[in-house]
Order: C-alpha cells, then sequence, then structure tokens
C-alpha cells in the first residue's frame, strides 16, 4: 500500500476506522465516521485513543525512548570528527586522575581526597559537550522542519508536529523544543543548583506517562505533540 498515514475503514471490521501510519496498520480504532451503530450492537467501540484534535494517533512513550537513544547514538557518531580530540584529551585525564587516586590509597593515604573533579578534565570537557549540542541542534532542525521526523523517528515510526496544525514543526518551534532540553542539561551541570535541574529534566523526560496530551514539558513550550506516523504536509 501507499497510502498516506491517517484513518480509513478496518479491513478486518467495516463498522470501525483503523489508523494507518503511511506503512502499516497499527492497532488503534475508533467508530467508523457516519451514522453510530444502532444501540446495542457495540461494534467499533474501545478505549478512547490518545489523539491530536484532528485524530492523530499520539506515540507512545517507548517508541519516543528508542527514538531518542537511536538519534542520540547518530549525534555522537556525526560529532566525532569535531569533539574525537577533546574526549581523547579528557579520557587521558580521566585516568591520570584516577591513577593518582588509587596509588595515594595504595600508600595509605585515607584523608585529604578532594572529591571534585579537576579543572583539566572540564578543559576538554566542556568544548567537547557545547560543540555535541550544537551538532545536536543542526540534526534535529535539519530533519524536523523539512519532514517532522529525524532518522531515528522515522526507524520506530513516528514524529513530531505543532498540536493543533499537521504537517512538520516550524524552525521556531523546533527551537524551542531543543532550546529547553539543551538549557537544562547545561544548568545540570552548574554546582549547587544542578542536582534540582537534572531533577526538572528528569521530570521532562517522563512527563509524557502522566500528561493527557502525551507531551513532554519541552513538548508544552513548542506547543508540539509526538505522533504515529509521518507527517504529510502543512496547510
Amino acid at each position: 500500500m501507499s497510502f498516506p498515514a491517517g484513518w480509513y475503514d478496518d479491513p478486518q471490521d467495516p463498522m470501525q476506522q483503523r489508523y494507518w501510519d503511511g506503512g502499516f496498520w497499527t492497532d488503534y480504532r475508533r467508530p467508523r465516521e457516519g451514522p453510530p451503530p444502532y444501540q446495542g450492537q457495540g461494534f467499533g467501540y474501545g478505549p478512547t485513543v490518545p489523539s491530536t484534535p484532528d485524530g492523530v494517533p499520539l506515540a507512545g512513550w517507548w517508541k519516543r525512548v528508542g527514538a531518542r537513544f537511536l538519534d542520540g547514538l547518530i549525534v555522537l557518531i556525526a560529532s566525532l570528527p569535531l569533539t574525537g580530540y577533546f574526549w581523547y584529551q579528557y579520557l587521558g585525564a580521566f585516568i591520570d586522575y584516577e591513577r593518582e587516586i588509587f596509588d595515594r590509597a595504595s600508600a595509605g593515604e585515607t584523608t585529604g581526597f578532594d572529591t571534585t573533579l579537576p579543572a583539566e578534565l572540564y578543559k576538554w570537557m566542556i568544548p567537547a559537550t557545547l560543540i555535541a549540542l550544537v551538532v545536536g541542534f543542526a540534526y534535529e532542525y535539519f530533519f524536523l522542519t523539512r519532514s517532522g521526523s529525524t532518522p531515528g523517528k522515522k526507524i520506530v515510526g513516528i514524529s513530531v508536529r505543532l498540536r493543533d496544525v499537521a504537517g512538520p514543526p516550524p524552525p521556531l518551534a523546533v527551537a524551542k523544543r531543543y532550546g529547553l532540553v539543551t538549557g537544562l542539561s547545561l544548568l545540570g551541570a552548574v554546582p549547587l543548583v544542578g542536582s534540582l535541574i537534572s531533577l526538572i529534566g528528569l521530570l521532562d523526560y517522563l512527563w509524557p506517562l502522566w500528561d493527557d496530551k502525551k507531551q513532554a514539558l519541552h513538548d508544552k513550550v513548542a506547543a508540539t505533540n509526538v505522533v504515529l506516523g509521518p507527517q504529510q504536509h502543512r496547510p
């Protein structure tokens, strides 16, 4: 089949419709549009499917997690030509730091240990992290503004759109989404307030599990939803 994603008559039950994600039939069903079945017939009535206002089913949390993992792996590999030198230096400095602690412990020193990381590590870690974030933004911006799906999202069959408008999200919405995630990541490394910021980042990650619109906090900021299937157009 080559039909665009959308609701179609269920080939297994003519009294209801089933959502086609552009490549496969999903398990989402709803009553067939038109006159309802007569009272007591019972066909086509199931649990309410979380969806956008125009009826596109929302993506589940595990699909989002899978897509994020795949995209993170792709960004890591894509950024290595720019960050590889910094991570190499960071690894060397970290090994030296661990060796120093081990040698002092072996010599019987049990007091006076400094638990903070040495400045040498931050000298290499910070530029590598900033470069990776810039690559990540370019990656998200390029793919989401064109098709609504990054490669990771395409693999698991989901996409991003404005909640009230079909089609790929506009540039401002993409910037808001990634900006909040990036901001939380950077502030999470700030001493003293880092733990609180990291907790907010975790809440952002988990929020779709209990939100009635299946939105993470960065979705709410950008007015977006993650839905099943590809984006076809923007009216």
